[in-house]
């Protein structure tokens, strides 16, 4: 018998989890916009204020999400911090911006 695995796939504007653990509510979930958003960035605990802030979305929004993947039984929440509990197996690169040019100025 395979152990059982939770596993979320980022596709494109899309997070795909694969479930196959006995409390299982389903084999495959998959979300978009709000709510994948609001699972990646749940990879670190978090907030609900602090994740509307950070995805500019409504407190209410994001609470309506993350009451969904607590019933999916997909996230944890421990004192007010939710944190998503699949494995991420791919993810997005993130851009990430450099300055053009940097240079050491020296103050006399």
């Amino acid at each position: 018998m395979k152990p059982a695995r939770l596993d979320a796939y980022e596709v494109g504007n899309m997070l795909v989890i694969a479930d196959t653990r006995p409390c299982a509510t389903r084999t495959r979930h998959i979300f978009t916009g709000l709510a994948a958003r609001v699972y990646h960035e749940c990879d670190t605990a978090a907030k609900i204020p602090s994740l509307a802030r950070r995805l500019l979305a409504p407190e209410e929004d994001v609470r309506n999400a993350i009451r969904r993947f607590l019933d999916e039984k997909l996230m944890a929440e421990m004192d007010g911090q939710f944190a998503s509990l699949a494995v991420f197996r791919n993810r997005e690169p993130v851009a990430v911006s450099q300055p053009a040019e940097s240079s050491l100025i020296a103050i006399a």
